[in-house]
């Protein structure tokens, strides 16, 4: 049994086993862990992690999920970890039995969908409905990520990020994913990191991570695949900046992001209390 702050995952192993690995620790965390045999205690400890960046792995097919927090904002804050996870197809037939299991103890209740019409999910479909019963699920119905969502489809996305705030004030941790975790999730991941504050040369280094997947959990089984969409990642980015940023009064990446929110019918108060739901 493994055990932090509350939180407690219980694994099996088979008599004789001389280790376990396990993976999806939160870093810089102190962990407890105790071994049984039946009602037998046989060892027991603890250990701490280190680092920032977190990615997740949900045996046996789910790709390119991460934690978004862990980043540090410009005003130095941090973004907390276990409320907002992106990635590419989060489908429950997809998934072990352990897969399914480090889901639930995860937590992770609430699902948006980022896919479009050709494999976006129905709420009957949806990975989190099969696992918990109070659920959130969201599917807007996204064609294309980058420059083409944030202009040309702003009540698209001020539906997703109304829903990422909504889950997050009900205390309801969220993946949002499309396809390989890549192109629409990795404008959404810009807009949330940027809107809390992480400088935008960051933010581009987080969508990269992307690349740098373990074997086996990158985007598509081809994991030597090449990064080929950083030109749209930087339209994406400069449609802020050059629409939304006034760097002569000041503004900064964050401001823009907060500018076309607004423009786009989020309110201030939910951008306030979201700030403070997701910083430390």
């Amino acid at each position: 049994k493994l055990s932090y702050e509350g939180w407690s995952r219980e694994y099996e192993m088979k008599a004789g086993t001389s280790y376990l690995s396990i993976t999806n620790l939160v870093p810089n965390t102190h962990y407890t862990f105790e071994v049984k045999a039946g009602e037998k205690v046989l060892t027991q400890g603890g250990f701490d992690t280190y680092g920032s960046v977190r990615q997740l792995f949900f045996k046996v097919q789910t790709r390119n999920i991460r934690d978004l927090g862990g980043w540090k904002t410009a005003d130095g804050k941090t973004v907390k970890y276990c409320k907002i996870y992106r990635g590419g197809r989060f489908l429950i037939k997809n998934m072990s039995s352990q897969g399914k299991a480090d889901v639930i103890a995860e937590g992770i209740k609430a699902q948006l969908d980022l896919r479009g019409v050709a494999d976006v999910l129905t709420e009957d479909e949806c990975t989190v409905k099969e696992l918990f019963e109070d659920y959130e699920f969201c599917a807007p119905v996204i064609e294309e990520g980058y420059i083409w969502l944030l202009r040309d489809e702003p009540e698209k996305t001020r539906q997703l990020v109304q829903f990422i705030m909504d889950c997050v004030k009900k205390e309801k941790p969220l993946i949002f994913h499309c396809s390989l975790g890549r192109d629409r999730t990795g404008t959404v991941a810009m807009l949330i990191l940027g809107l809390l504050g992480v400088p935008e040369g960051d933010i581009s280094q987080e969508y990269e991570l992307t690349q740098f997947s373990a074997h086996g959990y990158a985007t598509s089984t081809g994991e030597t695949t090449k990064m080929t969409r950083t030109v749209d990642y930087k339209l994406a980015a400069n449609y802020i900046w050059d629409t939304f940023v006034d760097e002569a009064a000041g503004d900064t990446f964050a401001d823009g992001i907060v500018k076309y929110l607004l423009k786009i019918g989020i309110s201030q108060e939910d951008i306030d209390n979201f700030r403070d739901s997701m910083l430390q």
